[in-house]
């Protein structure tokens, strides 16, 4: 067995790990326009493994910031230019209040 985790990304992105499920509903269409927004992804998990030794957690989390980070960044953007520029500076500049305020206009 391999205990790979695996994340399908798209308008929800889907997280497991053969057993657990979860899906994260942050993010923007605009998003998919922007090059480069996978591999951004995949360095936010990356980042996200390494401080967290359960990896599914890890994903779950990578995966919401970065859709926190893109629904932030694309109120800020008039297009895909300057949405991959506002994402690196939103992420960037990323607070713990920003996040808590994103779960807030979930419920």
């Amino acid at each position: 067995m391999h205990e790979c985790i695996v994340v399908v990304s798209g308008e929800v992105d889907y997280i497991t790990d053969g057993n657990r499920v979860e899906n994260v509903a942050f993010g923007t269409s605009m998003m998919e326009k922007v090059t480069g927004m996978g591999c951004t992804a995949t360095a936010i998990l990356g980042a996200f493994v390494a401080t967290n030794s359960d990896m599914f957690e890890a994903a779950v989390n990578g995966m919401t910031v970065m859709g926190i980070t893109g629904e932030l960044a694309t109120a800020k953007s008039n297009g895909p230019g300057s949405l991959q520029m506002n994402f690196l500076d939103c992420l960037y500049n990323l607070s713990k209040v920003e996040i808590e305020q994103a779960f807030c206009t979930v419920e």
